[in-house]
C-alpha cells in the first residue's frame, strides 16, 4: 500500500469515528506511522485531505449511479431511488474495504453545523444529486415544487442517518437487518413510500 492510501484510510477511519474536528493531523500521522511532510505533501490542509477522502469514494460511486441512471426507460420513482441508493450499500458486500467507515463519516458530515466541512462532502455529489433531482422529479409530475423539495430533504435525511448508524453497534437495525442488502431494500421502500404518498392539507398557523 502506497503512503497516499495509507494515509487516506487511517484518515477515513478516525474522522468516522471522532469527527473531523477532534481529529488532529498528529493523530492521523501516528496512526498510519507517517510523518507530517507526508500529509503535506500528499494533501496540503487537513481539509484537503478530508476532500480527498470524499473524492477517491465518490469517484467510482458516482461513475455507477449515472451508469445506472442512464440504463433505465422511463424510470419510475423506486428506480431512481434504487439507482441513487444501490451502488453505496452494494459496496459494504465488500469486506475489509472500509465502505462501513466511508459511510459513516458521510451520515455524520451531512449533520455536521460546520459548513466547510459539509462543503467537502457536497461538492462531490452537486452535481450527480441535480441530474438524479431533476429526473425523480419527473417520475412524481402532481407533486407541488415545495412537497417536492420537503420529501428530497426528508429521504435525504434518511439516507445520512442510516449510513451513519448502519454498521453502529447501538443501533436496533444493525440486529434486524444485519444484510446490506436487506437494509437496502428497507430504505428503498420507506423512501418510495414517502416520496409517493398523497399529499394532505396543510394547516397554516393560527
Amino acid at each position: 500500500m502506497s503512503t497516499k492510501e495509507k494515509i487516506l484510510d487511517v484518515a477515513e477511519r478516525l474522522f468516522a469515528d471522532h469527527g473531523f474536528a477532534s481529529t488532529s493531523l498528529r493523530d492521523i500521522t501516528a496512526e498510519a506511522d507517517v510523518n507530517l511532510a507526508a500529509v503535506n505533501y500528499h494533501f496540503g490542509s487537513k481539509i484537503d485531505l478530508l476532500k480527498a477522502v470524499f473524492a477517491r469514494r465518490f469517484g467510482p460511486v458516482n461513475a455507477e449511479r449515472l451508469e445506472r441512471l442512464d440504463a433505465l426507460e422511463d424510470p419510475d420513482t423506486e428506480q431512481v431511488l434504487r439507482a441513487f441508493f444501490a451502488p453505496l450499500f452494494k459496496r459494504l458486500r465488500e469486506p475489509g474495504s472500509g465502505w462501513a467507515k466511508f459511510m459513516q463519516l458521510v451520515g455524520s458530515t451531512h449533520s455536521d453545523t460546520n459548513d466547510e466541512i459539509r462543503a467537502c462532502m457536497l461538492e462531490q455529489i452537486r452535481v450527480i444529486a441535480a441530474r438524479f433531482t431533476e429526473t425523480l422529479a419527473a417520475t412524481l409530475p402532481e407533486l407541488p415544487p415545495d412537497v417536492f423539495s420537503s420529501r428530497v430533504h426528508f429521504v435525504v435525511g434518511a439516507m445520512a442517518h442510516t449510513f451513519a448508524f448502519c454498521r453502529h453497534k447501538d443501533m436496533p437495525l444493525v440486529h434486524q437487518l444485519p444484510e446490506p442488502d436487506a437494509i437496502l431494500e428497507n430504505l428503498v421502500d420507506f423512501a418510495v413510500a414517502g416520496m409517493t404518498a398523497p399529499v394532505g392539507n396543510v394547516v397554516a398557523p393560527g
